[in-house]
C-alpha cells in the first residue's frame, strides 16, 4: 500500500541514496543487464552472435586469395572451398597473419589425400596444408569441403586447424591437421598454390 503506482514491466531497484526506484520497461526480446556495483540494471538487447560471412572471391587466377580485416575477439574462421581447383600439381597451403603480416613458416601439421589406390601422406612447416591428389598431379581436379581453424591459446595467439575437402572427379579424399601460433592476434589469412595457378571456383570465410 506505500508503493507507488508503476507500470507494468517496471522493475524495482535502489537509487544511489538508497530510495527505492524503478527500473525503466525494456523492449520486447530484451534482457537484464547488471551495470555492476552503484549503478542500476537496465533491459538490453542480446548481443549479436553467430558467424560473420565475408565476401566470396573467385578463384579463376592467380596463386592466391587473401581475406583481411579478420576483427578482434576472433575464435573461430571456417573457410569454404567450391569447386577450387588449379592448373598444375600443386598442393595449398593457408596462411595465417596479424598485423605483422602473414606467416609462412612455423606450422606443425600432417596432410593426407586419400583415394581407392591408397594414401600419400605429407607434413608441412609452411602452412595448415591441404594435399591434392597427393604427388600424382592435381590439374583437372576440382575439390571442394571445409577448413576449421579454432583459436587455441589466446594469451599465445596459437590456432589449429582441421580440414576435409573431396576431389571430383578423382573420387579423393584430403584430410589435414595442423597447429600454430602467432606473434600477435589473427587479423589475416591466406589460401596459396605453391607454384601453380588456380583455374575454377571460389572461396569464402565466415567468423565469429
Amino acid at each position: 500500500a506505500k508503493l507507488a503506482s508503476g507500470t507494468d514491466g517496471e522493475l524495482i531497484t535502489w537509487d544511489a541514496s538508497g530510495d527505492p526506484a524503478t527500473v525503466a520497461v525494456g523492449t520486447s526480446t530484451h534482457v537484464l543487464t547488471s551495470n555492476g556495483v552503484g549503478a542500476a540494471p537496465t533491459f538490453q538487447a542480446v548481443a549479436a552472435g553467430g558467424f560473420t560471412l565475408a565476401t566470396e572471391q573467385s578463384t579463376t587466377s592467380g596463386t592466391e586469395v587473401t581475406f583481411g580485416s579478420i576483427p578482434a575477439g576472433t575464435k573461430m574462421i571456417v573457410i569454404m572451398f567450391n569447386d577450387v581447383s588449379l592448373d598444375g600439381p600443386d598442393h595449398i597451403d593457408v596462411h595465417i597473419g596479424d598485423a605483422g603480416g602473414l606467416e609462412t613458416t612455423g606450422y606443425l601439421g600432417q596432410g593426407f589425400y586419400i583415394d581407392s589406390s591408397g594414401n600419400t601422406g605429407d607434413g608441412a612447416t609452411q602452412g595448415f596444408r591441404i594435399v591434392v591428389k597427393g604427388s600424382s598431379g592435381g590439374a583437372g581436379c576440382a575439390f571442394q569441403g571445409t577448413m576449421i581453424l579454432t583459436l587455441e591459446d589466446a594469451a599465445n595467439f596459437t590456432w589449429t586447424g582441421f580440414q576435409v575437402t573431396g576431389e571430383y572427379p578423382d573420387s579423393g579424399l584430403s584430410i589435414s591437421g595442423g597447429v600454430k601460433s602467432l606473434s600477435a592476434e589473427l587479423t589475416q589469412l591466406s589460401i596459396t598454390s605453391l607454384t601453380d595457378s588456380f583455374d575454377r571456383g571460389a572461396i569464402n570465410i565466415m567468423y565469429q
